[in-house]
């Protein structure tokens, strides 16, 4: 395996990993919030919006490294 492959792994490990964590802050914040389970209110609360914006970025370093314009692989 490659440096290229562990990178990509790596990347594809902490979006997996990110998506999990954006699930438990989701729901920490429909209790904190009251609010049933699946309620789009909680998409307005800061720490799901910084998580959801951590999960994109990562998505993004993912295209990035993976786009064959770029000549990484």
């Amino acid at each position: 395996m490659t440096r290229y492959d562990d990178a990509v792994s790596a990347i594809d490990d902490a979006i997996s990993t990110v998506t999990t964590w954006c699930d438990q802050v989701r729901q920490d914040a429909e209790r904190r919030m009251g609010v049933p389970a699946g309620a789009e209110s909680v998409i307005g609360d800061p720490q799901y919006l910084e998580a959801l914006e951590i999960r994109a970025d990562l998505t993004a370093l993912h295209s990035r490294l993976t786009d064959p314009r770029n000549g990484f692989s």
